[in-house]
């Protein structure tokens, strides 16, 4: 044996100079630099953890002082509160109940004052309780109005004379101070009304302490442990602080919280794990090289190996490298066999065309390995429902293909495929998860649909392509009609290019959308229309879905952008809204394209509207978000069309970039029909004047609608109501009619 065979004469030293020592070496260096790079690695997601949590805290400060001003705003803009404190005496019940314990009761505004032109103080509302007592001011407020004072007198520079325009540019100030010894956000809104003077005016002013409360919705809202407000940085080794800095002064203290320490978590598992794999692949070298050493002792072994090589590649040839199945070629040789089976004995040959639904998603979120386990588990589930004389072959990623030979009834090739759906629909366990799949079947018949190999592979992809199409989880049998219907979508898609390449049969119509008396045209919305020479008109429905599959969407979509921007030459006071397919959207370079059209065709981005669909931020991703933002910095307003019928998670709204949101056509229509489509209307609403978004309603159709989405304080309305969507040249008519209303 081995162990007798009798060592060359310096083969020891040779082996240990040339392969031993080397190796050792070389693993001792990559062992401390492992551990370097995992030390090293765990500091920087430490660091970059820690100043993300900063910038979130700063961003999250930054927005409650936003929001303190806003939440105070709706008040200072108030003309209820500007006529009473222009009359006398000044009614301190009436201002508590409805600024100073509203403010408090609504927004937790815990200290709310009124101060005259000259800073006395009219009003004062402590956690709710008003009164008038000018001792309750704290003094270190009346200096910081100083800023707030010299705004409203550069802005008093600009000659406004309408009131409402007047309050919207209302100067306010924000920012954090230090108040009777305390840390607080305040924020201060000039008070402006019919009967108040232009300037000087009354100031509101609103304190919210930086304590627990505070800072337990800045915490929650930023996902950040223990926050709290120290006057000096921490010096505890679990805590880290960032200083806080008054606007136009010095600085106020520190926020102090325990930052997430991710690399020192990832180092606590990956160190012992890394640990275990020097020492597992110390033993896994000591292998390799007492395998060295058997091997150069024993040239035979050499041979051996090589022979199984060759036997491997000859399998190889014939078979998926992943499954073991017949590949392509194989598959072919077989069914042609089989076909040759049918001509001579009669009966049938199934082809099974299968496609994995939903496999991409496991994929995207699990990784390869996992998507590869689950096609080989895919493999062993079909192999085993099949006869030894059929035969199951992968084609390629997810497809797979099942040949049923010597079929005499044709009820065993629907209970086949009954079993492959039933086998492939209970759960794959993948990643210690069990997930789930589905699979559409396509099937052709030899020889009821073909005798021809490729044909009737091509008839069965047919049929996969149906049932696919026809919502996934099915299977279909070719059909004539399938193919007529293939030919047909073929055609169509020729023509719509052919007709954008000759500029024929597509035009360009307009919806106008009205403001809420029903009257006035504030803008319209660009829909597409397409005359065929020979089918007649096209609907939408028809042909877009066509555009997206063959790739016709992009430069159609192109095409309408540019009729909307020369329409807004021609309409300069309207805003033109565009409709974005979401395949036109996740095409590369899109937000530079879009800019550069309109640039080309002179136009103002601001009146032009994208309308977007909830599916574009379904995967909420950055690529999506930086897109949105590219846009809007350009100048576009951004609505998201068709809103609550797809992802309708209220959040994405703050993540997203958007200035208006559409209400599907579905709740306007069950207006006093459905129980909820009032409330659910009714909150859509809200929430877009919470967030400063606009609120369109599409497809109203009743005054009954109308004055219902008035009374939910709806900005705007479309449908056919008011008109349908009409040709350009229309639209004179149409919005003289707008025109010569009364505002």
């Amino acid at each position: 044996m081995l162990s007798d065979m009798k060592l060359p004469e310096g083969f020891r030293s040779r082996f240990n100079r040339q392969m031993l020592y080397p190796l050792s070496a070389v693993l001792l260096i990559l062992f401390v630099a492992i551990g370097v790079f995992l030390f090293w690695l765990s500091h920087q997601n430490d660091q970059r953890a820690q100043q993300q949590e900063a910038d979130i805290i700063t961003s999250s400060l930054t927005h409650s002082l936003s929001e303190l001003a806003a939440q105070q705003r709706s008040v200072a803009a108030w003309e209820p509160v500007a006529r009473k404190l222009a009359g006398t005496p000044t009614d301190i019940t009436w201002l508590n109940d409805n600024v100073g314990a509203w403010l408090y009761n609504m927004f937790k505004h815990q200290q709310v004052f009124i101060l005259s032109p000259d800073n006395r103080m009219v009003f004062a509302s402590i956690n709710g309780m008003g009164s008038d007592d000018p001792r309750l001011l704290p003094p270190e407020i009346v200096p910081l109005l100083t800023t707030l004072r010299a705004q409203s007198r550069q802005a008093t520079l600009v000659n406004v004379t309408d009131q409402n325009l007047r309050r919207s540019r209302a100067p306010s100030l924000t920012d954090v101070a230090m108040v009777e010894g305390n840390p607080v956000v305040f924020a201060a809104n000039q008070i402006h009304g019919a009967l108040l003077p232009r300037e000087p005016t009354f100031t509101l002013v609103s304190i919210r302490l930086l304590n627990d409360g505070f800072l337990s919705d800045l915490s929650q809202r930023g996902l950040i442990q223990g926050l709290h407000f120290t006057p000096q940085a921490t010096t505890r080794p679990d805590e880290t602080s960032i200083p806080v800095y008054a606007k136009h002064t010095h600085q106020v203290g520190y926020m102090t919280w325990q930052p997430d320490r991710p690399g020192s978590r990832m180092l606590s598992y990956v160190g012992p794990a890394a640990a275990l794999f020097g020492v597992l692949m110390i033993g896994v070298i000591a292998v390799i090289v007492r395998s060295l050493w058997r091997s150069a002792l024993n040239l035979n072994q050499s041979m051996i190996e090589l022979r199984a090589s060759e036997a491997q590649a000859q399998h190889l040839a014939f078979h998926d490298v992943l499954t073991g199945l017949p590949n392509r070629a194989l598959l072919e040789d077989r069914l042609s066999h089989s076909l040759a089976l049918t001509a001579r004995n009669g009966g049938f040959t199934a082809l099974l065309v299968l496609d994995l639904d939903r496999f991409k998603n496991v994929n995207d979120t699990l990784g390869h390995s996992a998507g590869d386990g689950l096609i080989k588990e895919v493999a062993s589930r079909l192999s085993a429902l099949v006869r030894k004389t059929d035969t199951v072959a992968r084609i390629g990623g997810d497809e797979f293909v099942v040949v049923q030979t010597d079929v005499h009834d044709l009820s065993d090739v629907q209970a086949l495929c009954q079993r492959i759906h039933t086998a492939i629909e209970r759960p794959f366990m993948l990643a210690g998860n069990d997930t789930f799949i589905g699979v559409s079947i396509g099937v052709a018949l030899a020889p009821a649909d073909a005798m021809e190999r490729s044909e009737l592979m091509r008839k069965a992809d047919i049929a996969l392509y149906v049932a696919k199409y026809e919502g996934r989880g099915h299977f279909r049998y070719f059909e004539q009609s399938m193919d007529d219907s293939v030919q047909t979508r073929q055609e169509i898609a020729t023509d719509l290019r052919n007709a954008l390449l000759n500029n024929t049969g597509l035009q360009v119509h307009f919806q106008p959308q009205v403001d809420m008396s029903g009257q006035h045209v504030i803008g319209l919305e660009a829909l597409l229309r397409w005359q065929h020479p020979t089918r007649g008109t096209i609907s939408p429905d028809e042909f877009i879905p066509v555009a997206e599959e063959n790739g016709v969407i992009i430069p159609l979509g192109e095409w309408v952008l540019r009729q909307a921007c020369r329409a807004s030459h021609t309409w300069p006071s309207l805003f033109i809204a565009v409709n974005v397919s979401p395949v036109q959207f996740r095409s590369s370079d899109f937000a530079n394209r879009i800019k550069a059209i309109v640039a080309e065709e002179k136009a103002d981005p601001a009146h032009i509207e994208l309308e977007i669909t909830e599916s574009v931020l379904l995967n909420d991703d950055d690529e999506a978000r930086q897109t949105l933002m590219a846009l809007r910095e350009a100048g576009f307003k951004i609505a998201l069309d068709d809103f609550g019928t797809g992802y309708s998670s209220l959040s994405y709204l703050s993540r997203f970039p958007v200035d208006k949101i559409k209400i599907d056509r579905s709740f306007i229509r069950n207006l006093g029909v459905g129980e909820n489509s009032g409330a659910i209307v009714e909150s859509v609403v809200r929430l877009g004047r919470a967030m400063g978004l606009t609120v369109t309603a599409e497809g109203v159709e009743t005054a009954g609608q109308m004055a219902a989405l008035a009374e939910a304080g709806c900005d705007e309305m479309q449908g056919y109501l008011f008109s349908r969507a009409i040709p350009e040249d229309q639209l004179p008519a149409l919005l003289a009619k707008s025109e010569s209303t009364p505002h």
